[in-house]
């Protein structure tokens, strides 16, 4: 499981001078599937102060590499290739913002109990047929497996897993299980409940869930406080 390299920060949490900006390593991947984690690419993203962290290519290939879709030598042939081709590199990011923003209105609505936009399902599946046009059928130990070869010319690679992760989410799990983080102080973020009995509630109990509580008790004291001065 992935975890904060720096100082850890609460999802939600607003960020202060004394604190540096997050790095796209720094980025939490707790969803419980990869899209997901994708769309939480933006933190705080419900807040008034949200950091997009997909800026640019150079940060999808990052991000990429931090989630484990390619290894050192493709990161650096694709930084590479952005370094000589700026606007074709740019383009490629606007296309992963659009899937991203596809793929959060998808979710978010599901999580909310609202229809889906057919725009966005059909953004989704034209990059999942794009992705799986370039797969190979591989064998992975006794079983088989949909799979990627690495390449160099295909700079918009990165978003082909993660095509693959958003529909098998909707097809093959309980799409009942995707949720919103119920912190109410800015998070935003989107995860799927694994956990037995449906519960979970935030993205993070270490980060939102034990954010939420210190705000309640820290309000529950004041009010106590407040009642006995008067």
């Amino acid at each position: 499981m992935f975890g904060w390299t720096g100082t850890p920060r609460a999802s939600g949490a607003p960020m202060t001078s004394e604190r540096m900006a997050l790095q796209v390593e720094d980025l939490r991947l707790l969803a419980g599937a990869l899209c997901l984690d994708f769309v939480n690419s933006i933190e705080n993203r419900a807040g008034h102060a949200p950091e997009d962290l997909l800026a640019s290519y150079p940060d999808l290939v990052r991000w990429g590499r931090h989630a484990g879709l390619i290894d050192d030598a493709t990161a650096t042939r694709l930084m590479a290739w952005a370094a000589t081709d700026e606007s074709a590199a740019h383009e490629v990011s606007h296309q992963a913002l659009a899937l991203r923003a596809a793929l959060h209105r998808l979710f978010f609505a599901i999580a909310t109990r609202r229809d889906p936009d057919p725009a966005d399902l059909e953004e989704l599946r034209r990059a999942y047929a794009d992705g799986m046009s370039a797969a190979t059928l591989a064998r992975r130990g006794e079983r088989f497996a949909w799979h990627w070869q690495p390449d160099e010319q295909c700079p918009d690679q990165l978003l082909w897993p993660v095509a693959r992760s958003a529909v098998e989410l909707l097809t093959t799990r309980d799409p009942q299980r995707i949720k919103v983080c119920e912190n109410p102080y800015g998070c935003g973020w989107l995860f799927y409940d694994g956990s037995k009995n449906g519960s979970r509630r935030w993205c993070s109990m270490e980060g939102c869930g034990s954010q939420v509580k210190m705000r309640r008790q820290y309000a529950r004291r004041r009010a106590s406080a407040l009642a006995k001065d008067a």
